[in-house]
């Protein structure tokens, strides 16, 4: 199955299997609840996910053939509200 990426993968060189789900390629995607209260009744089309949907809706993440979220859980971040915070009061507090 190509996606948008995959084009333009190919076109530049990147990574040649990347941007369709198949059995050796790497894959990136993301699962999102198309019933939640934002995006119910929207059915699962691009345009409910895109303007209805928000991270709170999103179940599963996978990256290069990895789950990173699962369930609305991350895998690899224990605690990603702190991991955030500290991510930005390390921003604000850089000198411009």
């Amino acid at each position: 199955m190509p996606t948008g990426g995959h084009e333009f993968r190919q076109r530049f060189n990147r990574e040649a299997d990347a941007g369709r789900l198949a059995v050796g390629s790497h894959a990136d995607f993301v699962a999102v609840d198309v019933n939640s209260v934002r995006t119910a009744g929207g059915g699962a089309t691009v345009e409910n996910v895109v303007f209805g949907a928000n991270a709170s809706d999103v179940t599963d993440v996978v990256v290069d053939g990895r789950t990173l979220v699962a369930g609305r859980r991350h895998l690899t971040i224990p605690d990603p509200a702190s991991e955030l915070a500290s991510a930005i009061s390390d921003l604000m507090d850089t000198p411009s």
